[in-house]
């Protein structure tokens, strides 16, 4: 479950990125840090 939330989020937090015009790899890396983050947070 918490999985499933997580990738939503990152999901979410990939389209407002590039709604700003922030290049793809930028919007990419930014996701996987958020994701990383996310799961240490939960711990």
């Amino acid at each position: 479950m918490y999985g499933v939330i997580i990738s939503a989020l990152d999901t979410f937090l990939l389209l407002f990125l590039m709604n700003y015009g922030i290049r793809k790899m930028e919007v990419f890396i930014i996701s996987l840090v958020a994701t990383i983050g996310l799961a240490f947070l939960h711990r």
